[in-house]
């Protein structure tokens, strides 16, 4: 029997990999192919971005994109990839 239930419970994990998600939150770092975001206090996202540009750090943004999970030291990494540009809105 499977131990997972429907839906999204704590926000990661395999209830919402590979679907479409949008969320927001500030920029926290920003890499050659990649930024963080924090959404609320003490989580943290990372968005591959690629190509795509990526906003400076102390920006509010809304991102939507592909959910999925990276494996980091050990812990689960959420990740959103975003598809086109038109996917990364800066707020301000």
């Amino acid at each position: 029997m499977n131990a997972y239930t429907p839906g999204v419970t704590g926000g990661y994990g395999p209830h919402n990999v590979g679907l479409l998600v949008a969320t927001w939150g500030k920029v926290t770092s920003v890499g050659s192919d990649y930024f963080y975001i924090e959404p609320r206090a003490g989580m943290q996202v990372k968005v591959r971005a690629g190509s795509l540009a990526k906003p400076a750090v102390g920006k509010i943004v809304g991102i939507v994109g592909i959910s999925t999970c990276e494996i980091n030291a050990g812990a689960v990494c959420r990740v959103i990839r975003p598809r086109t540009q038109a996917d990364i809105r800066v707020f301000k």
